[in-house]
């Protein structure tokens, strides 16, 4: 068997896996990943780099069409999506849709950032590896709200429900 645990980063839940489930004999693999430098010291593990920069642009342009802007706005706006290919991705895509530049979404991306940071100044948002995500998401969500009410509540409702479960009425 193949147990796999994505997001493994709180050390509480690190803790809780480890003294309750993950016992020396067990016969199967078990796949994590995980920002948590206690994952590392705990078990045998391959640190995963985060995107070069020259990666993270061909991402970016595969997705969005990039060419009439700066090096310097793609480079910055790069940056401050951490490189994570999610983040990047929820980028692109909110450029895409939206038809907006790199310069107006990455101006969006650091305002919504700054209330972010301001609304949730000592939680898990506070992580450097989550901010960028986090925000690339809430920047689309709101989007959603303010362009289509009821399809941001049926989202809300779908996303508490387990994909098997959701009954098909409520989409008609």
């Amino acid at each position: 068997w193949l147990l796999i645990l994505d997001n493994l980063d709180e050390d509480s839940m690190v803790d809780h896996l480890q003294r309750n489930y993950l016992k020396a004999g067990m016969n199967g693999d078990i796949l994590m990943t995980s920002r948590n430098f206690k994952c590392s010291i705990r078990w045998k593990s391959i640190e995963v780099a985060n995107m070069e920069a020259d990666e993270a642009k061909i991402l970016l342009n595969n997705i969005v069409d990039s060419c009439s802007s700066s090096e310097t706005e793609m480079e910055g706006l790069l940056s401050d999506l951490g490189f994570l290919p999610l983040a990047i991705d929820q980028a692109a895509s909110f450029i895409a849709e939206t038809g907006i530049t790199l310069s107006q979404y990455r101006h969006m991306f650091r305002t919504e950032q700054e209330r972010l940071l301001g609304h949730f100044p000592s939680t898990q948002y506070n992580q450097e590896c989550r901010r960028s995500v986090m925000t690339t998401w809430e920047l689309s969500f709101s989007l959603i709200e303010r362009e289509n009410i009821p399809a941001a509540k049926l989202f809300l409702l779908l996303c508490l429900m387990h994909h098997d479960q959701i009954p098909i009425s409520i989409l008609e």
